[in-house]
């Protein structure tokens, strides 16, 4: 993710985001997304940060770097712990899994969730409603329940939900290589 500056798990911010203004936090993806005061993440910002996505690289770096500066807060579910630490612990590196799970939560202005009563049943609506998977119900239902202003995914059926505003990484990559050859 971007430069991690580390926090205690006490310093938790919630709304009350500063919005400094820099090269970093002024380009393509601050100016599609700067209109938000908080997002919910789904799993696949992260793994497409992580794994360096060739197509989704440089989107992912301008939205961690947003939030890093505390230009936009963040919620996910605590289910993004299961979804980035499988693949690390099934090739027994523990070391990068321990790493991952430090950086996500600790990472400023981003809240990992856990799933409560109203998250679970929201997700199970959503899920029979949108047709998305459990773990995107999920995501999705913490984003909505927590009062995220929009839901970051990249998945067709997220274009019909809704409950909440919708940006596929997708349309953002488009956007800014759009933008670019303005």
């Amino acid at each position: 993710m971007a430069a991690v500056k580390r926090r205690t798990a006490g310093t938790r911010q919630r709304g009350n985001v500063t919005k400094p203004r820099s090269p970093e936090t002024e380009g393509p993806v601050a100016r599609s997304l700067g209109h938000y005061r908080r997002v919910g993440l789904d799993t696949i910002c992260f793994i497409y940060h992580l794994s360096k996505h060739p197509l989704y690289t440089a989107i992912t770096a301008g939205l961690f770097t947003m939030i890093e500066a505390g230009r936009l807060a963040a919620v996910t579910s605590s289910l993004v712990l299961i979804e980035i630490l499988a693949r690390p612990k099934q090739l027994g590196h523990q070391a990068a899994a321990d790493n991952y799970k430090v950086v996500l939560s600790t990472f400023p202005h981003l809240e990992l969730r856990r799933a409560d009563i109203a998250i679970t049943e929201l997700a199970a609506d959503l899920r029979v409603r949108y047709r998305v998977t459990t773990p995107e119900a999920i995501q999705l239902a913490t984003a909505i329940v927590d009062g995220a202003d929009a839901f970051i995914g990249n998945t067709e059926p997220l274009r019909a939900v809704k409950e909440i505003e919708v940006v596929l990484l997708e349309d953002l990559r488009a956007s800014t290589a759009a933008e670019g050859r303005a």
